[in-house]
């Protein structure tokens, strides 16, 4: 089918810093009914457990031949899977993947691509199909795929790597609150309907020629660091499609409206300070400056750990627009960010970017279960916020209740903490 309606189901595939553009990282969770006929492929000589890893990889591979990728890496580093129970199947260990490679390599199925073990992010093992699997991954039925239940709240160390912790009365309610969601999106058809976005022969979309795998539907809150720190909601597809191409998408083959809240971070940093911006002004707008290099400079200031930091990745950054000038547009670029935000001077370089994500997580997640109780599904991409257009006003309600009620709380510590 081309352009017209594409119908995306399922769920979310992992990212990982440091792969190649022909690669993507195996996914645990991913299987295949035992209705298949790709359960031929498995060796009848594997243990249980790797028998579930050779599923596994295979189901990966199906996934990565859908979306045009070549290799599926995975680590052979005992490191990678000690601890971390909670993110892995049980039958997810180094033997039982090891051994479930080693057979499939054997027979022929996959190709392997083999390092040293490795702790590094960059060089790790990998699998491809031989051609003559390529051959009969097309007969598998998209259908075949299915994926059992991830672990829905993530927290990852300052190196991105993730870990384990204990549960508590607000994490399980984090947990909560996140499978309700998908619970309740379940419910509902979400597509595309946009002269960019084709479908091929495989059902995978196709959005301005990059292949979007149809299976992203489920969303995940990765925390960094601690509870504080980080907690967006990541993963569905449609936080993949450019804004124009959002406005396509139909729920339930209606229509869609995209709201967001201007100037999110400024106005939540300036309430931490006790502060409050202009509530009709744009706070990126500023007379003599492009405002995308104002919230681009903003962003960075926050999370860089020191001016000649913030300085550089501004100037790389902009490299493009300024040429030879991009080092001292960069320093003019700083002072003018400051000026534009007097009073927030504690909040530079001082990693808070993390903080305020925090926040608007936090926000996020209030707008969307107000919506799910009154029935009304809400497609979120972080601060923005898509629902049928004929909830629009209801959603911009609920935004604008919950912001504010964010920026009083806000003040209101900041006024106790200066009293004290």
């Amino acid at each position: 089918m081309n352009g017209g309606y594409v119908v995306l189901r399922m769920a979310v595939v992992r990212r990982s810093r440091g792969r190649r553009p022909d690669e993507r990282p195996f996914n645990a969770s991913l299987t295949l009914k035992p209705s298949s006929a790709a359960f031929a492929l498995v060796p009848g000589s594997l243990s249980n457990r790797a028998s579930r890893a050779a599923l596994s990889i295979l189901a990966n591979l199906i996934v990565a031949s859908r979306e045009g990728q070549n290799w599926v890496f995975y680590s052979r580093d005992r490191n990678a899977y000690a601890g971390q129970r909670r993110y892995r199947p049980s039958w997810q260990t180094l033997a039982a993947m090891t051994q479930a490679v080693e057979a499939l390599e054997w027979a022929n199925v996959v190709e392997h691509r083999r390092t040293r073990p490795s702790p590094s992010a960059i060089l790790r093992s990998a699998i491809r199909p031989t051609r003559a699997f390529e051959l009969d991954l097309g007969g598998v039925p998209p259908g075949d795929l299915i994926e059992t239940q991830r672990e829905v709240i993530v927290l990852r160390s300052k190196s991105r790597q993730l870990v384990d912790y204990r549960d508590s009365s607000s994490v399980r309610q984090l947990r909560r609150d996140v499978l309700e969601h998908n619970e309740f999106l379940a419910m509902f058809e979400i597509g595309i309907d946009h002269i960019d976005a084709q479908c091929d022969a495989s059902n995978v979309a196709i959005v301005r020629g990059h292949r979007l795998d149809l299976q992203r539907r489920q969303y995940r809150r990765i925390f960094n660091g601690d509870f504080s720190h980080g907690g967006r909601w990541y993963g569905p597809f449609w936080q993949h499609l450019p804004s124009r191409i959002r406005a396509g998408l139909r729920i339930d083959r209606s229509p869609v409206i995209e709201i967001d809240y201007q100037g999110c971070h400024p106005h939540l940093m300036a309430a931490w300070h006790g502060i409050a911006l202009p509530v009709n002004a744009d706070p990126y707008e500023r007379h003599g400056y492009e405002r995308r290099h104002m919230k681009r400079a903003f962003n960075i200031l926050l999370n860089a750990k020191s001016f000649a930091q913030a300085r550089r990745a501004i100037a790389n950054r902009f490299i493009a627009d300024w040429g030879r000038d991009s080092y001292h547009k960069s320093v003019d670029l700083i002072q003018a960010v400051q000026a534009q935000f007097p009073g927030l001077e504690r909040s530079w370089l001082a990693g808070f970017g993390g903080r305020l994500q925090n926040i608007d997580a936090d926000i996020c997640a209030r707008v969307q279960r107000k919506l799910r109780r009154t029935g009304v599904p809400c497609l979120s991409v972080h601060d923005s916020f898509i629902v049928p257009i004929l909830n629009s006003q209801q959603l911009r309600s609920i935004m604008d209740d919950e912001f504010n009620k964010k920026q009083q709380q806000l003040r209101k510590a900041a006024l106790n903490t200066s009293d004290n």
